[in-house]
């Protein structure tokens, strides 16, 4: 069954549209220009922004009537294309947000990223140094 899912279902002050485009960047997603809309559930929905893997996979990000950030995806294109569950998606999706979250903190406090290594259990294990 296709549909949508929100993710994640908190307000757009904790995941903010910039910081959710380069999480989905970092998944291997680019905005693609000038389209504002998406298939899903087969039906045309308007979104805010498009994104399209290099599968084809097209998600749509935009802003609910509460505030929330909703991504929109077709399971069945998910599943096709990326070979992926709604759940783990929606695990990745969340996993890259907060790294993107953090090196963006970590940016404006004046820290620079020295090494990052991913371990095993897919933690990912950052060194930085600030310049005094």
């Amino acid at each position: 069954m296709s549909g949508f899912f929100l993710a994640p279902p908190v307000l757009v002050p904790f995941m903010e549209i910039p910081t959710a485009l380069i999480a989905l960047g970092y998944l291997g997603f680019e905005v693609a220009g000038g389209i504002h809309s998406v298939a899903c559930n087969r039906k045309k929905q308007i979104v805010d922004h498009v994104l399209v893997s290099k599968s084809g996979l097209q998600i749509g990000v935009r802003l609910d009537a509460e505030g929330r950030l909703e991504l929109l995806v077709d399971e069945d294109e998910l599943r096709t294309r990326e070979g992926l569950e709604l759940q783990d998606f929606e695990k990745q999706v969340q996993q890259k947000y907060q790294y993107a979250e953090l090196l963006e903190r970590l940016k404006s406090e004046g820290y620079t990223v020295v090494e990052e290594n991913e371990e095993s259990d897919q933690t990912i294990r950052l060194v930085v140094r600030r310049w005094r």
